[in-house]
């Protein structure tokens, strides 16, 4: 189901106007249902969002993404949308995003068109909370996914890849890494790479909110860093299968999201 779909749905059980649109009045609604009252005379549409998100449990940005319509429509209309719908229209961010860090640009440029404001944005996003990061890893060879694998392996080092080339999402230019930096509140000056932290499942939330795959969700593979844009038509598929189309799409010259 669309963004757009579910906000209808939301909007036809509480009896408004159905265009799709969340405006002040769409809001001042869900507050209404959800919290039991309307918002405060003098409350902004930012605060009526947040207020709604804490109530359902979603991470509170203001910035109200998939996640956060997904639990007004459980919360709303009494059962989850339908997200199981193979075909399903892939997010999309209008716009290139504001421009990251020097060392972030370098790796999102090397990212599908479609997949670079969504870094953008995260990074952005993330900003807002007080938290720096960068995209330290965007797309790579099967050459160099090859090389990553080979790492403990058959070359010096520890593991840092259980994926050979082609069996990525990062070979196919729809993923990223963030790496969470310290030293500086400016970007360009903060060196200082934090590798572990409670503080990557906060970003993990936003790139949710977003429309991104976060692979601190993943069940088997633990990757807190990594985020991924899944096709719409992939939805209903497992990894595997998904990444056996991908290598299919890249050989006929495909386009990954049609």
């Amino acid at each position: 189901m669309s963004l757009d779909t579910t906000i209808r749905a939301v909007q036809k059980k509480l009896g408004l106007t159905v265009d799709g649109q969340a405006g002040p009045e769409t809001w001042s609604a869900i507050h209404m249902a959800i919290i039991g009252k309307r918002p405060m005379p003098d409350a902004g549409l930012d605060a009526s969002i947040r207020a709604v998100q804490k109530r359902i449990g979603i991470f509170v940005d203001g910035s109200p993404g998939p996640e956060t319509w997904g639990a007004i429509h459980l919360a709303v209309v009494g059962k989850k949308p339908r997200s199981d719908i193979k075909n399903a229209e892939t997010p999309t961010l209008a716009g290139e995003g504001k421009k990251a860090d020097a060392r972030s640009e370098a790796n999102i440029m090397t990212l599908l068109p479609r997949i670079r404001p969504f870094a953008r944005a995260l990074i952005e996003k993330a900003a807002r909370q007080g938290i720096i990061i960068k995209v330290t890893s965007g797309t790579r060879s099967f050459a160099e996914q090859d090389e990553l694998f080979a790492q403990g392996r058959t070359k010096p080092g520890k593991i840092v890849s259980k994926a050979r080339g082609g069996f990525s999402n990062h070979n196919f230019g729809i993923a990223f890494d963030v790496t969470i930096f310290k030293g500086s509140t400016d970007p360009e000056n903060a060196k200082t790479p934090v590798y572990e932290s409670p503080v990557y499942k906060a970003i993990g939330a936003l790139g949710t909110e977003l429309g991104l795959e976060w692979g601190g969700n993943w069940k088997t593979i633990i990757d807190e860093p990594h985020f991924q844009l899944r096709p719409g038509w992939a939805v209903d598929l497992s990894e595997q299968e998904m990444l056996a189309d991908l290598r299919g799409r890249k050989d006929s010259r495909k386009d990954f999201f049609a």
